[in-house]
């Protein structure tokens, strides 16, 4: 087996994407852009050939971090928030190639993220990989509106109809001033929360990019035209993925972001989307913590599906993974 690497997407990148049932918005040529421009990242366009027949894809993004002094003062890591592509079912002979690879290249580090729908965790597990267990918790679709509001949970149901009854509205938009808002109140939220937000470019980007090219929409609920909540999803191979949420405090006892999930809901039945993937969740969450909130909020929606992260250390790192774990990682 043969691995090709490229800098940037070849030319029918998306379009053979499509052709796997693993396929993810997150191997799109279009997000491997808005990584790269936001995140100081260099993008690895990885194919995989068996006697020149294509057996797999896969998108991983390349930095390189400060190590550890005497021993490794620089490591250079691979991430991929999406699993491996693959073509004929066959995944063993690919992870092992890819992991000599990553020998042969010197490449220090690894991490990719399986699928909450379509989990390769033993596959993994044999080849020297440690798992990380993860969560995300997802709707499935149904055909008819009424029928998929009657199974929604009681609380989400209440609150859709509260925000209805309170005068939010929800629009699609990609305008400038919208984006602002969302950002100034996303990045708001996180620092009250001691989180690192992500920088403006990479919303920004996600309209010029995502938006633009049909694989991502902006979902904004307003109350007297004022910015209450927003939700930014990827539409890709008939999936919803939730990229990015933001809420004003202001109107939080109002709901808009259960009645702009509802609009979600009702935007992917309308067009034969399968499910609408509210991302992920703290699987380790404690009650009363902030990530069990949103943890409880999310499960209004959906059900939980596990699944795993897989890292995989060169060999003169592997002793020290445990001392790696908190430095690793572009967030």
């Amino acid at each position: 087996m043969e691995i090709t690497v490229n800098e940037t997407a070849p030319d029918n990148w998306n379009e053979l994407i499509l052709k796997s049932g693993y396929s993810h918005p997150y191997h799109l040529s279009f997000y491997a852009e808005l990584f790269k421009n936001s995140m100081n990242v260099e993008t690895k366009f990885v194919s995989f050939y068996e006697n020149n027949n294509l057996q797999g894809l896969a998108l991983f993004f390349e930095k390189k971090i400060q190590g550890i002094p005497f021993v490794k003062p620089e490591i250079t890591q691979w991430l991929s928030y999406a699993p491996l592509i693959v073509f004929n079912e066959n995944f063993s002979p690919i992870i092992l190639k890819l992991k000599n690879f990553l020998k042969e290249k010197k490449i220090d580090y690894l991490n990719i993220w399986d699928s909450p729908l379509h989990s390769m965790k033993n596959l993994f597990l044999q080849n020297d990989f440690i798992g990380d267990k993860l969560e995300n918790v997802v709707l499935f679709l149904k055909k008819d509106k009424d029928a998929q509001f009657s199974l929604l949970s009681r609380t989400a149901r209440k609150c859709v109809n509260k925000a209805s009854r309170e005068g939010i509205e929800v629009e699609q938009s990609s305008s400038f001033e919208d984006l602002k808002d969302f950002y100034f109140h996303y990045k708001s939220h996180h620092e009250a929360l001691g989180l690192n937000p992500y920088p403006f470019n990479y919303f920004e980007s996600f309209i010029s990019l995502m938006v633009k090219n049909n694989v991502g929409k902006m979902f904004v609920a307003k109350k007297d035209k004022e910015f209450a909540s927003g939700v930014m999803v990827c539409l890709f191979n008939k999936q919803i993925y939730e990229f990015g949420k933001s809420l004003a405090s202001e109107f939080r006892d109002s709901y808009p972001t259960d009645l702009v999930n509802w609009r979600i809901v009702e935007y992917g039945i309308e067009n034969n989307y399968s499910h609408f993937d509210l991302s992920n969740v703290d699987p380790n969450a404690v009650e009363g913590s902030k990530e069990f909130n949103v943890k409880r909020f999310k499960l209004k929606w959906g059900e939980l599906k596990p699944y795993s992260s897989f890292k995989w250390f060169n060999s003169g790192l592997v002793k020290f993974a445990k001392n790696l774990k908190e430095r690793i990682d572009f967030s």
